[in-house]
């Protein structure tokens, strides 16, 4: 068991000492005061190489360098609001897969989750995040935490192998992508890239698979590296935004592939049918892609708080 004892200049600092308590508090202890330790967190202020369970499991310590925000020091998967409902989806949808693969993993959310969701059979699950400070972070993270059943990959995923240029958004790492945006302050790095069909040929063969994809904008690059082992993928939770609407990702990739797109708004699925036609609600932007028509996927849901609509 770890010990959770504090230097001295924390115990004469009740509220550093209270937060840092909180933020690897078991999660359904997290749920009650979410509120009151945000608003107590920004009176506080910034704060650095902090610890949290991520309101995942008890098991779990996940460390920070800078403060990550009260949503992931305080909060459960039920305060991300943006990912909620994907959250639920793979918490769900793990049980009918044999491994789970996290392409564009930033701090490694969904790696932790699936991790602990399904620690008991020890599925593999393969983190792939391109920028290497992150990368690193993970895989400290995943030894910190034990989860042997965890491989962290620090590459891009595109449609060849190789090395590519990776644009590192310097105010907000969470919007680097292989896309270059100029009206955002990025930096050039390079990286090397792999393949999804690769990822898959390597590391999880012969296995029924749920992949998510978050990589702002290259959703249709990372797509087109699937070619020989698209069966072997019976769930993609994907984030797209209003670049990836216009370049038709979601229409694209169902035509191909022969999926059902799914909007996820919170905990309700939309069935938006071959055209993959919605009005996206503020802050949602994540789809489920599968084979499952409506009324399979609504019967595989049904003792879960997600509906589907169609």
């Amino acid at each position: 068991m770890q010990n959770h004892t504090f230097p001295n200049q924390l115990m004469t600092n009740p509220i550093e000492a209270l937060l840092r308590l909180a933020a690897v508090s078991p999660p359904l202890v997290k749920r009650l005061p979410y509120r009151a330790l945000a608003k107590l967190h920004s009176l506080a202020g910034p704060r650095k190489n902090v610890s949290t369970n991520l309101g995942l499991s008890s098991s779990l310590r996940i460390n920070f360098i800078d403060d990550p925000g009260p949503v992931l020091l305080y909060g459960t998967p039920i305060h991300h609001v943006g990912e909620r409902g994907a959250l639920e989806l793979l918490a769900e949808l793990l049980s009918d897969c044999e491994g789970f693969v996290d392409i564009g993993a930033n701090f490694g959310l969904y790696t932790f989750a699936a991790a602990v969701w399904r620690q008991g059979r020890g599925i593999p699950i393969v983190s792939v995040e391109p920028i290497p400070t992150l990368s690193e972070r993970i895989t400290e993270n995943v030894v910190r935490s034990s989860l042997d059943h965890v491989t962290v990959l620090n590459a891009a995923v595109g449609a060849v192998q190789g090395e590519v240029t990776f644009q590192v958004d310097t105010e907000d790492h969470t919007l680097s992508s292989l896309i270059k945006n100029p009206n955002r302050p990025q930096r050039e790095i390079l990286v090397t890239q792999t393949t999804l069909d690769e990822i898959v040929r390597e590391h999880t063969p012969g296995r029924k698979l749920l992949v998510k994809i978050d990589v702002e904008n290259a959703e249709h690059e990372v797509l087109e590296g699937l070619q020989e082992f698209a069966l072997a993928i019976d769930y993609f939770l994907l984030e797209v935004c209003l670049p990836g609407q216009k370049r038709k990702t979601i229409e694209n990739v169902c035509h191909r592939l022969d999926l059902h797109p799914y909007y996820i708004d919170h905990f309700s699925l939309h069935f938006a049918g071959r055209t993959a036609s919605f009005n996206y609600s503020p802050g949602q932007v994540n789809w489920l892609l599968t084979r499952l028509e409506p009324q399979e996927l609504a019967s595989r849901l049904s003792n879960s708080k997600l509906s589907v609509h169609y």
